[in-house]
């Protein structure tokens, strides 16, 4: 039965035991009006823009039909267009920039409204000139490429002649005749133009063959040029900073090309082929006779926008493989070759439907379900292609793309979700054979001290860990039993912290019920053989190891359970704080309060007993935590006035939620919220000497520190959003308050940004003086340390730091050179924050 609201609504009804019924917003009282709001019927106007949308979403969705859905769409559009004009040029722009996989289909379809109506056929080019002019004031890259391969197909149905896109195409590459054009400027040009010309190689190469050979000598003449170029700036157009593959030799585990070198490679291979793509999808052949017949339009001539510092453009990154036809053996990639136009033209497509349904997962998997559909089946079939792996390949890219991914790792774990659930025989079997192939690169073939970069490794296993949940843990854990044995490996640390988050999104028990014995056993057990839990020290005297302090420590948690006044639990830690300095703890006169907090041994002892029996008491849940620090935060406060202080309680938090990281992350956070711990604190736990030598490859310390410094710039954020929407109240001219809330943001503002440079300033601090240290003491021992485990983790964090917080460190940067990376460092330290500085210069859109 269908409830109010729809069949797919959340309204239910059940039973109340006696007969009558109820519904979820109390008893059931007979006719009683629904609490969902019932929308007004939809007027005709309405009902003929939504089909109309409809028909031009839909149009070529069933292949066999396109030819005549295209001729019934074309009969409807003369009909309607003149009291919907609007609707259907705005229905067709969204279509074309947003349907990457039909861009053929609206070509076509406006070929054939073109030889019906010339003036119709004339406002659909405007429509989309206007497009493009939009997208590029707005540096909406994708659009312009988009767009530009429209333009493209238009040649094909004979809307605009060859020489009408050579032109474009002209217009387009004048910014290499800039003066001093930046080179991921001219890089995202040329790229857009190149994606474009397999589309309409044949058409240019038999219509306009000099104008076309023209062009690509000039394209050719750049890409040659290109590693001086990034000499010339100090960089290299791979950047170090942003490989994915860090091997141990430069083509570990294949060569490094970028987009733009490899999509250059693909043309010269499609220009031996006679220009032939063979894959692509060619509607327009239908209507060639009627084509021929038609009149064409003239392409505007479109103006690229100034640079400026502002600009942004993608960054030509390496070329990211899995099934790679070099590495795998003949017969298990069902691809074509990675250095032909086919796969160029399979990837580009699916990279784009997956970033253009971000908030529609379940849309988009059905859009690369259908890819096949939208190309050339007859050559798919012949050549035994399942476009399907190619969806995979991109999801895992982007997955773990540097310096970002475009969306958060849930939407492609969702996503991967569907297709698994969509296409039972073949994604899941596809997706496990990436996951394997990826899991064999994460050490190089020469060490485990290199391989795949760490950051990329920890979005992995946080996706990994969420797509687990979602299907039972179900994974083929005894194939990964080898890795136990070397818990230097990265394979061993995907496995270890991949587990521990799957705990986080589960239970313990639930997830141990999954992996093999092995795992929980051995010499390095890779799997906790008990549930997560704190680790109170004072739970009896054994473990206390001094019998005084366990009976004051006792006291005081009974006092707190009891919820006793303040002035009797600081009675107790003054008495705590007498012992642990030495003296009789009934002497009264011995010490005053205020010495209890702050003197020595005494106050020490005091911090460590006071927050261990606090985390005790409120380990119960959030909300107990969060009442027990309000209750004491008076104490917490005097306990730590001090930096050394701060960072006492930093470190009893961590030992204390030791084996249940998840926690410890959030109270580290509420503590910081509540001031009575402060980013410094945390920052110099992190990074620190005792530290680090036993967790530098445990996510959780990396993702604290990632947390904190987020934190202080979201607050300096919400300060900078607060203070301009007051600054643009109409009042505020004349209204004294305003004045006097805009001074106090401004200097809460300043205070914050104050406290953000510090911040960022000491982390670089600290990882320069580990990394000092460490490479004297390895140096000292005989041991290159780039070589090594540890250098691969921290070194690989200090990396992630540079690229996450690229927008605060670049208005950061003249300070850092003159402070903190001076002259004397290690010339392997300044390489590294120079490589970081060269992304920073190029200004990339992630």
């Amino acid at each position: 039965m269908d409830y109010p609201g729809g069949r797919y609504s959340n309204y239910k009804r059940t039973n109340n035991g006696d007969g009558s019924r109820r519904d979820r917003f109390g008893p059931y009282k007979g006719n009683r009006r629904s609490h969902y709001y019932t929308p007004p019927p939809k007027t005709k106007e309405e009902e003929l823009e939504e089909r109309l949308t409809s028909l031009l979403v839909k149009v070529g969705d069933k292949a066999p039909q396109t030819k005549s859905n295209l001729e019934v769409l074309v009969t409807v559009l003369e009909k309607e267009y003149h009291d919907n004009k609007e609707t259907i040029l705005k229905g067709l722009k969204h279509c074309i920039t947003e349907l990457p996989m039909k861009t053929s289909i609206y070509a076509t379809l406006t070929g054939i409204v073109n030889t019906k109506n010339f003036d119709i056929g004339g406002d659909i080019l405007s429509c989309l000139s206007d497009a493009m002019d939009e997208a590029l004031a707005g540096g909406n890259w994708r659009s312009v490429k988009l767009l530009l391969r429209y333009f493209a197909e238009l040649v094909n149905a004979n809307v605009v002649l060859p020489g009408s896109l050579i032109a474009l195409y002209d217009g387009f590459l004048r910014v290499m005749s800039e003066p001093n054009p930046r080179m991921e400027r001219v890089d995202a040009i040329v790229y857009i133009v190149l994606a474009s010309i397999p589309w309409v190689a044949p058409q240019l190469s038999d219509r306009a063959r000099d104008d076309f050979d023209r062009v690509l000598q000039t394209i050719e003449g750049y890409v040659s040029q290109r590693p001086a170029i990034a000499q010339a700036s100090g960089g290299q157009v791979v950047l170090e900073a942003l490989k994915i593959n860090r091997g141990a030799v430069a083509d570990d585990p294949y060569p490094q090309l970028d987009f733009l070198d490899l999509l250059w490679a693909q043309i010269l291979d499609l220009r031996k082929d006679n220009w032939e793509t063979g894959i692509l999808l060619k509607p327009y052949s239908y209507f060639e006779d009627l084509f021929n017949q038609e009149l064409q339009h003239e392409l505007r001539e479109f103006s690229l926008p100034p640079d400026s510092e502002s600009s942004r453009f993608p960054y030509q990154e390496p070329k990211f493989w899995i099934f790679d036809d070099s590495l795998i053996p003949e017969g298990k990639v069902h691809l074509p070759a990675t250095g032909t136009i086919a796969r160029f033209i399979l990837d580009d497509i699916t990279s784009d439907i997956i970033h253009l349904f971000p908030h529609n997962h379940r849309e988009c998997a059905n859009y690369l379900l259908a890819l096949p559909d939208f190309l050339n089946t007859q050559y798919i079939e012949e050549h035994n292609y399942i476009p399907l792996e190619t969806t995979i390949e991109c999801l895992y890219c982007e997955l773990v793309k540097l310096p970002r991914s475009q969306e958060k790792s849930v939407y492609y774990a969702m996503l991967l979700g569907n297709l698994c659930r969509n296409a039972k025989d073949k994604a899941p079997s596809i997706f496990a054979r990436a996951l394997k192939i990826l899991y064999a690169r994460l050490d190089s073939r020469e060490g485990a001290h290199a391989g795949t970069d760490v950051e990329s490794i920890k979005r992995l296993g946080e996706w990994f860990a969420h797509h687990l949940s979602n299907f039972g843990f179900i994974w083929k854990w005894h194939d990964w039993e080898p890795a136990i044995q070397d818990p230097t490996s990265a394979q061993f640390v995907f496995i270890r912290e991949t587990l521990e988050r799957c705990i986080r999104l589960s239970y313990y028990e639930r997830v141990k019920e999954a992996v093999p014995e092995s795992f929980q056993s051995g010499e390095f057990p890779i799997f906790p053989s008990e549930a997560p839990a704190p680790v109170f020290v004072y739970e009896d005297a054994e473990q206390c190891g001094d019998a005084e302090t366990f009976a004051l420590a006792t006291e005081l948690l009974a006092a707190m359970n009891k919820k006793k006044p303040i002035e009797e639990v600081e009675a107790i830690l003054l008495r705590i704080s007498r012992h642990g300095s030495g003296m009789s703890i009934d002497n009264e006169n011995a010490m005053s309060t205020d010495d209890a907090y702050t003197d020595g041994n005494g106050a020490q002892l005091v911090r460590d007993v006071f927050l261990q029996c606090l985390l005790s008491n409120g380990c119960k849940s959030f909300s107990h935590i969060l009442n027990i620090i309000e209750r004491y935060l008076v104490v917490l406060q005097k306990l730590n006035r001090t930096s050394e202080a701060r960072l006492h309680s930093t470190a009893i938090i961590a030992n204390f939620w030791r084996h249940n990281t998840q926690f410890l992350e959030i109270v580290l956070d509420k503590m910081m919220n509540y001031r009575v711990i402060d980013p410094s604190s945390i920052i110099s736990w992190v990074l620190s000497e005792e530290v680090l030598a036993e967790h530098y490859s445990r996510w959780f310390i990396w993702t604290t520190l990632k947390n904190i410094l987020s934190k202080i710039n979201l607050k300096s954020e919400q300060i900078q959003i607060k203070l301009a929407a007051t600054r643009n109240r109409d009042e505020f001219s004349t209204n004294e308050e305003s004045l006097q809330l805009v001074q106090t943001l401004e200097n809460s503002l300043s205070t914050t940004n104050r406290e953000k440079k510090e911040a960022f300033i000491l982390v670089f601090q600290r990882f320069i003086d580990l990394i000092t240290r460490y490479i004297q003491s390895m140096e000292s021992q005989g041991i290159v340390p780039q070589n090594t485990i540890w250098w691969r983790w921290v070194v690989g964090n200090f990396r992630e730091v540079g690229r996450n917080f690229e927008k605060d460190i670049y208005t950061m940067l003249v300070t850092l050179d003159a402070v903190v990376f001076t002259d004397h460092i290690d010339a392997r330290i300044t390489q590294i924050w120079r490589e970081i500085k060269q992304m920073y210069q190029r200004r990339i859109l992630a």
